[in-house]
């Protein structure tokens, strides 16, 4: 969910639902996959049309600019590398 509605970086698959909640209504969507071969069949035809499209384009731009933001984070002086090596001092006293 956050890579498709915060990030919007990923397509959410819906019909291919399994596990304990399987076939039950989605709460952000307020109905129930269908579930048959023909729906996931029709669902995976919608997203490849649009992952081919402006959509897709957008969503490509979205994790180019996501990927420069976590390399950044991890450059010599990035955020997320001052943070664990924080974190590694304060767990071992180095």
């Amino acid at each position: 969910m956050h890579l498709t509605k915060n990030l919007d970086v990923a397509y959410e698959l819906f019909e291919v639902r399994t596990g304990e909640h399987g076939l039950k209504q989605i709460h952000h969507t307020k109905r129930a996959p269908i579930g048959t071969p023909n729906a996931v069949r029709e669902e995976a035809v919608a997203i490849l049309d649009k992952a081919f499209g402006d959509d897709g384009a957008r969503k490509r731009t979205n994790i180019k600019q996501l990927r420069e933001k976590v390399l950044a984070a991890w450059d010599e002086n990035g955020s997320s590398r001052r943070d664990v090596q924080a974190l590694v001092k304060d767990m071992t006293g180095i």
